[in-house]
This record gives C-alpha cells, sequence and structure tokens, in this order.
C-alpha cells in the first residue's frame, strides 16, 4: 500500500494482534483515519506502520525506543474515494456469510 499518508481512510483487515500488554487495538472490518505514517528506514521510504486518529495510546519502551504502538500496514486497506458506505457493508456481510470472524 503505497503512497499512503495522514488523513487517508483504511479498513482494517486482520485484527489478530500479536501484542504484550494493555493497548486499544484497531478492529477488523472497522473504518479508521491514518495519523501518521512510519517507513522502514529512511533510504526504502517503504510504509510499514501506521498510527490512527481513533486510537491513541500511552507512549512506552519498545526494543526499539520509546513511544506509542504503531500497527503493521498489512492489516489494512486504503479505502478508495470510489468505495461507498453500501460497498463496504456488502464486503463485511459477504465476508460473514462466508464464515469470515469479525
Amino acid at each position: 500500500m503505497s503512497g499512503i499518508g495522514p488523513g487517508d481512510r483504511v479498513e482494517c483487515v486482520r485484527d489478530d494482534w500479536d501484542y504484550a500488554g494493555p493497548a486499544a487495538l484497531p478492529v477488523k472490518c472497522r473504518i479508521y483515519t491514518v495519523r501518521a505514517v512510519f517507513h522502514r528506514s529512511k533510504a526504502s521510504g517503504f510504509p510499514c506502520g501506521i498510527q490512527l486518529e481513533e486510537i491513541k495510546n500511552p507512549s512506552r519502551q519498545y526494543r526499539d525506543g520509546f513511544g506509542e504502538i504503531k500497527f503493521n500496514l498489512s492489516n489494512f486497506r486504503l479505502i478508495r474515494s470510489t468505495d461507498t458506505g453500501m460497498e463496504i457493508l456488502r464486503r463485511a456481510m459477504k465476508d460473514a456469510l462466508d464464515g469470515v470472524p469479525a
């Protein structure tokens, strides 16, 4: 998902988070607004993590530094402006009927 930035809308498509500790986490099929984008390295410019407007957690110490949790970009899909609320609802209903857990 390249070209993603603050203000973009994303849908959580996977919510099996591997996170130890208390935190508010995104939920599958919900729509969020990107607050910040983080890259693997300055050289690659490839985005790998995001923070969301709707979810704010306290900063804490991690192996690679101190800060707020970042969510893996691969767990989200960018909502294109052509997507409507009905299209998103239809996809969620199809997942439910196909037995995909919400």
